[in-house]
């Protein structure tokens, strides 16, 4: 009898911006330049979380939340399915939205956007 495991794979992605962003973020930092490094370990810390469990975050409910919605899949359209927008509490002033992609054995998180509670407020109409 054979038996067939299946190791579920959590993947994290990010946008196109937010990796450029990252990258140039992270040359700064090797050049001495540190005022970004806050933001970037937030970012950080949201990728590991996400590869530990992509649940971490909560789903926003698309009633609540139309304006962001209609943002992120205008922004994203043609490159990512969006079924839900989650939300990751990383600190108390940090926050990441991101969708889940996959199937059964590869989930995919992909972050669309990392901002400050200030931006996310503006942005989610709080």
């Amino acid at each position: 009898m054979r038996f067939l495991i299946l190791f579920k794979m959590n993947i994290v992605k990010l946008a196109k911006e937010l990796y450029y962003w990252k990258v140039r973020i992270e040359q700064e930092v090797r050049c001495g330049n540190l005022a970004n490094l806050p933001e970037l370990k937030l970012l950080d810390k949201s990728i590991a979380q996400l590869k530990r469990d992509y649940k971490s975050g909560q789903i926003l409910p698309k009633k609540a939340y139309p304006a962001a919605y209609r943002y992120y899949s205008k922004k994203f359209a043609g490159k990512t399915t969006m079924d839900k927008l989650w939300v990751l509490k990383i600190s108390r002033d940090w926050r990441i939205v991101y969708t889940v992609v996959g199937n059964e054995v590869d989930i995919v998180s992909f972050i669309l956007d990392s901002m400050n509670h200030t931006d996310y407020n503006r942005r989610f109409h709080f």
